[in-house]
């Protein structure tokens, strides 16, 4: 089998557990395929100010259909609120946490007003805004390494990201404050993953092997 995924470090660990949980099941090699994204190769832009529908998908999605591969592995986030007609979402593997968390040298109630704050959320910029706390919100762009990189080399005090991609490259060391989710609303489906296929693919049975039935129900209610 050939999965299909993105070439950042989070997408390949992602996609490398799936790839080890299906041979363990399947007894079968799994080839990996990178493919690059509209999202991957627009670095320069805010994500509010693109068109974001298939943004981190759109090319997973063409290689799924034109059978250059197998199945596909995404962070449930990112997907549309449609998918195309012929593919469909045969798994979900059990999720990990949908929390956000703050990554600084000092916690949330230690940052001071004026404290420069990188993010390229407008949800996460309505947050902000909500508590008042003063901040001044600073665009910033890139991976995860990238982004924790920004706020402990430059002139960042901090940003806030989703707790689950962290935990899976075990980059945890620079979380200084946890979220609650009544406190901070994470995105619909944060922290899981959405394994698709070809509705006709002779694959999806198997695959389906790896779906999570409470994860599944959670980012479908």
């Amino acid at each position: 089998m050939i999965v299909g995924t993105r070439g950042s470090q989070l997408a390949l660990a992602q996609t490398k557990q799936v790839c080890q949980d299906l041979s363990r099941i399947t007894g079968e090699k799994i080839d990996l395929e990178i493919i690059k994204t509209k999202g991957d190769k627009i670095t320069n832009s805010q994500l509010y100010n693109m068109d974001s529908k298939g943004l981190f998908t759109k090319e997973l999605d063409i290689a799924l259909l034109d059978e250059e591969v197998d199945f596909t592995v995404h962070s449930f986030k990112d997907l549309p609120t449609e998918l195309d007609e012929d593919l469909e979402i045969v798994a979900v593997p059990v999720r990990e946490s949908p929390r956000e968390v703050l990554i600084s040298d000092k916690t949330w109630e230690e940052l001071e007003s004026g404290s420069k704050l990188g993010t390229s959320s407008l949800r996460r910029e309505a947050f902000c805004n909500h508590y008042d706390k003063g901040f001044e919100l600073k665009p910033i762009r890139g991976n995860i390494e990238t982004r924790i990189n920004k706020v402990l080399e430059s002139d960042l005090d901090a940003t806030i990201m989703a707790e689950a991609g962290l935990k899976r490259l075990g980059l945890t060391e620079n979380i200084k404050t946890i979220f609650p989710v009544d406190y901070i609303t994470p995105p619909a489906g944060q922290g899981a993953l959405a394994i698709i296929t070809r509705k006709d693919s002779d694959k999806k049975k198997i695959i389906s092997k790896l779906n999570d039935y409470t994860s599944m129900q959670e980012v479908f209610a």
